[in-house]
């Protein structure tokens, strides 16, 4: 038995350094070049790890933030109004992350049956290197730790449509799409296209403006930005559990661009 128990032990150490190895190594490129969004698809290289390696835990907005930062699209976790993150680690590294809270507008949780009801996926985000259907896994730990442990009735998200995705996991996931955002202003710069609040994003560890945050502030004081209508974001919805007038609308108001999701 303890002789089972020590390889078991070395399995997961020797799993935990392998994820940290592959995290430290290289710049900040790289560490782009090994993550993804859930929600482009295509294809991904063989994982060193297995899902029965993964754990979930919930915890606080310091532990995700500079992985999301690393990670996520969107590249900030500024101004996100958060009530639940969670983690997913192999030991004690992790390889996905997640922001939950209220949405980003009134008129948006009104329609899903007011603030009390409703929570939102504000970021969901993972390595490239994790295993295939960590994503399904990881969300649907969340899924259930919010209906033993909150109050909330249905979880919202939003697909990005600008950055190609549409949600194929929310749709494994039994989410129903309830609508889309109205198209939103951006701008478009060096070929590249992006949400009227990215010129604001700031870093949430140093409060400092990112680099494409810095640029843009450049180009439009340089009048080198072109204005630009967004495509709309697709709005999804699972029900957590029933409201006594329970029935999800089947519209989405105008969303501020702060909601850009990772799946």
């Amino acid at each position: 038995m303890n002789k089972e128990r020590r390889t078991e032990s070395a399995q997961a150490s020797s799993l935990e350094r392998m994820v940290r190895l592959r995290t430290l190594c290289g710049d900040s490129s790289n560490v782009e070049q090994t993550t993804f969004q859930w929600d482009d698809g295509g294809s991904r290289p063989t994982s060193p790890l297995q899902i029965k390696d993964m754990k979930c835990y919930p915890c606080n907005l310091k532990r995700v933030a500079r992985n999301i930062e690393a990670w996520h699209y969107s590249k900030t976790v500024w101004g996100v109004n958060w009530t639940h993150c969670f983690e997913m680690r192999v030991g004690e590294t992790q390889v996905g992350a997640a922001i939950v809270g209220q949405p980003a507008t009134k008129s948006t949780a009104d329609k899903h049956g007011g603030l009390d009801a409703v929570l939102e996926l504000r970021r969901f985000c993972c390595r490239q290197d994790a295993p295939k259907n960590s994503e399904s896994f990881f969300l649907g730990w969340m899924l259930r730790w919010l209906k033993r442990n909150t109050t909330a009735s249905v979880l919202l998200s939003f697909a990005d449509t600008l950055h190609g995705h549409e949600g194929i996991i929310y749709k494994a996931s039994n989410f129903r799409e309830v609508g889309r955002s109205k198209p939103e202003t951006g701008w478009r710069h060096n070929g590249m296209l992006y949400h009227h609040k990215s010129m604001h994003n700031k870093s949430h560890r140093t409060k400092k403006y990112y680099a494409h945050a810095l640029e843009l502030q450049r180009a439009r004081d340089a009048g080198e930005l072109e204005r630009v209508k967004l495509p709309p974001k697709i709005c999804y919805a699972y029900t957590l559990r029933q409201q006594p007038n329970d029935k999800l609308r089947h519209s989405a108001p105008a969303e501020d661009s702060d909601n850009t999701k990772n799946v």
